[in-house]
């Protein structure tokens, strides 16, 4: 009697240490495996971040050329339009010169004495 329970016991009990045991490494492959997919996320998630500034970077570089290249452009347009003025100008002036000029068979004063009234 007594001797059969001390043994089913044991038996028990070594099952018991046998299995904890078990639970015990697969409790440590767990922990590995959680460990090296938080590693593995931690990389991640620092490509990410670095990946974002970069973004950010190239994004601010951009917007700063674009920026610059609409002065450009502003500025070309103003010159460009002073040049328009500026030709309006002397255009008409050069009307203006053609109607009293007093020699219309000469192009200029050097030529007055050859030509014609």
């Amino acid at each position: 009697g007594l001797e059969t329970e001390i043994s089913r016991l044991r038996t028990d009990l070594d099952r018991a240490t046998y299995e904890a045991n078990a639970l015990k490494g697969e409790l440590e492959r767990a922990r590995t495996t959680s460990s090296r997919y938080g590693s593995d996320l931690q990389g991640r998630q620092a490509q990410v971040s670095q990946t974002e500034a970069e973004l950010a970077a190239r994004l601010r570089s951009e917007q700063a050329t674009r920026k610059a290249l609409e002065n450009e452009q502003e500025r070309l347009r103003r010159e460009m339009a002073d040049r328009d003025r500026q030709i309006a100008a002397y255009t008409a002036r050069g009307q203006q010169v053609d109607q009293v000029w007093p020699w219309p068979n000469c192009e200029s004063l050097q030529d007055v004495s050859d030509c014609s009234t």
